[in-house]
């Protein structure tokens, strides 16, 4: 997340989410990484964690709901995205499944 220091007016990026399973030497690493990278660079690798985390999720599903069909999954995976609220608006045919 990039904050501005009310007493300065450089950019600092600020992790959004503790790192438990990165070392601080490795955060700093990759933090240099990302800051050396083109916004076309961070944006695509955002959009690539996105695809992977989604699909990641989408075969958790699979494996607790093994009596999904795909279609079955892939609704179940929507609510997760959006919520009930927006799914139901989005889909009001379809029933809200396990995730």
């Amino acid at each position: 997340m990039r904050v501005r220091d009310a007493t300065s007016p450089t950019i600092r990026y600020v992790p959004a989410v503790h790192q438990r399973d990165t070392t601080p030497d490795a955060a700093a690493v990759q933090a240099a990484v990302y800051r050396q990278m083109t916004s076309d660079e961070r944006t695509r690798t955002a959009a690539e964690m996105s695809a992977m985390t989604r699909s990641i999720t989408l075969e958790n599903i699979r494996a607790r709901h093994p009596e999904y069909s795909e279609h079955e999954a892939r609704m179940a995976l929507f609510r997760l995205l959006v919520g009930d609220e927006l799914f139901t608006r989005a889909w009001p045919a379809e029933p809200l499944r396990k995730p």
